[in-house]
């Protein structure tokens, strides 16, 4: 069993020897600064999110300000310049509002990223079986591809002899 992030270890909640069943929490990790990013990545997605609207409302607003213009424009009420003035408005605003609707994906995208991390606080058995070696204690650290408990299926047993010929 290993962990797949880097974090201390809060607890090592089996022995060596002992018989655990699938699903069985067998390590804890520390997941203070892991909820402290979630809780940032949520934070900032929460803003995004207001940003998005205050974009999406200034967008909305350039719009039909652009299409008052067009219709002036049409009559020959407005200078060209003025109408090339609201059209760079208009561009502006889709433009703030695009980048926004990406700022939002992308705190979106750390929110869950966040989140599964979190989850991988908690070392579970993958199968019954038995706990055979403890590498490590509350304390240490884990990190991927280091092994933290060794766990033998119960239900799977070999015997090794070595007999003599006679």
């Amino acid at each position: 069993i290993s962990s797949q992030i880097v974090a201390p270890i809060a607890s090592v909640q089996v022995h060596e020897g002992e018989a655990v069943r699938k699903g069985q929490v067998l390590i804890r990790l520390s997941s203070a600064s892991l909820r402290a990013a979630a809780d940032q990545s949520k934070s900032q997605l929460q803003a995004a999110t207001k940003e998005q609207a205050a974009a999406d409302s200034k967008e909305n607003l350039a719009a039909a300000t652009y299409a008052r213009y067009a219709t002036l424009n049409e009559r020959h009420s407005v200078t060209p310049h003025e109408f090339e003035q609201v059209k760079a408005q208009l561009d502006e605003a889709t433009a703030a509002s695009q980048a926004s609707a990406a700022q939002v994906a992308a705190a979106e995208a750390a929110t869950r990223g966040a989140e599964a991390a979190n989850a991988y606080t908690t070392l579970r058995a993958p199968f019954s079986g038995v706990i055979t070696k403890k590498f490590v204690d509350a304390g240490g650290m884990a990190s991927p591809g280091t092994p933290l408990l060794q766990i033998e299926d119960a239900t799977q047993r070999e015997v090794d002899l070595q007999v003599n010929e006679a």
